[in-house]
Formats: C-alpha cells, sequence, structure tokens
C-alpha cells in the first residue's frame, strides 16, 4: 500500500544524459550551443566523452552573478559510459584555429601595453609585436608579427633588451 504523492520508482533514461555545469561570467560568451565537449569521468579513466553543448543560461544561477548554468548532452553508445549523478569534468571546445603559429604565454611580454615577443635574428634579440588571437592553456595564437618556424625567446626574456646578444642551445 503506498499513500498519494510518495514516489515509488524513479526512471532514468541513459539513451541521452545531460550534464550540467556552471561557466563564469568571463568565459560565457564563448559559449554556444552545438559546440563539442569533452567529458572525463573517473570511473574511467583515460578514457573520453563526447558530447555537445545543449543549452546555454541567459540568467545567472547565484546570487553573486558570477556564472551561468550550461548543459552539455552526450547521446548513443557514449551516454551508457555515464550514471546518474556522476561528476564529470568536461572541456567545451569554444574555438579553434588549426596550423595556427602559436607562442608559450610566457614568451610575451608588454611594450607599452602591446604584446610583443623576442625574436632572435643572427644572435641578436629583436623586440617584435605581434597581434594575438585565441588563448588556450598556456599559448597564444599569433595572428601577425611572426613567421612559422623563428626562434622566440622563451626564457629570461624578461630582462632582455632589443639588440642584445643572446646564446641558445
Amino acid at each position: 500500500m503506498v499513500s498519494p504523492g510518495r514516489e515509488v520508482a524513479n526512471i532514468v533514461d541513459l539513451s541521452s544524459v545531460r550534464v550540467k555545469l556552471s561557466i563564469a561570467e568571463e568565459e560565457i560568451g564563448k559559449v554556444r550551443l552545438g559546440q563539442p565537449a569533452t567529458l572525463r569521468v573517473d570511473s574511467r579513466p583515460g578514457e573520453t566523452i563526447h558530447g555537445t553543448v545543449y543549452t546555454v543560461g541567459s540568467k545567472t544561477e547565484t546570487t553573486t552573478g558570477h556564472s551561468y548554468p550550461v548543459e552539455v548532452i552526450v547521446r548513443g553508445k557514449e551516454a551508457a559510459q555515464l550514471r546518474s549523478g556522476m561528476f564529470a569534468r568536461t572541456d567545451i571546445h569554444a574555438r579553434s584555429a588549426k596550423g595556427a603559429i602559436a607562442v608559450a604565454k610566457e614568451s610575451v611580454v608588454s611594450s607599452d601595453s602591446r604584446p610583443a615577443v623576442f625574436v632572435v635574428e643572427n644572435g641578436i634579440a629583436r623586440l617584435r609585436p605581434v597581434t594575438l588571437g585565441i588563448r588556450a592553456g598556456d599559448r597564444y595564437q599569433v595572428l601577425s608579427g611572426l613567421q612559422a618556424g623563428e626562434l622566440v625567446v622563451s626564457f629570461g626574456q624578461k630582462s632582455l633588451k632589443d639588440g642584445s646578444a643572446v646564446q641558445y642551445k
């Protein structure tokens, strides 16, 4: 005998799974519907699960207003790897640039608040202004100011001056 309103069963459909997450205010502008996402769960170390951005909240979910709700949906066979209540680490692939020139974040110095890098030309460090694009982890895409294959100083550049002699191995 069951009383009215009492839960008898909980039915879960794992043919598609929605993963709920919060995105910081400074990053939410990069997230769009349909973007690919990669998930990792502790129960399957070393494996990745693929999904897509399903919803992007337009209203903050906290009283301080610094994060927004986003749902990633995983469908098909990959959804079967997930269980209700699991914790997933999620990467949303907001932007990419295949074949782009990139430099380490540490290589970038500011010259009058304009980004620049030191390029080695015939044993001399030359400060060269660059235009930066996408930041991915510890690397920046270089849109202009640098050619593929040029040697960029990535250590000790904070104490360099344009025209300094450099040695490298």
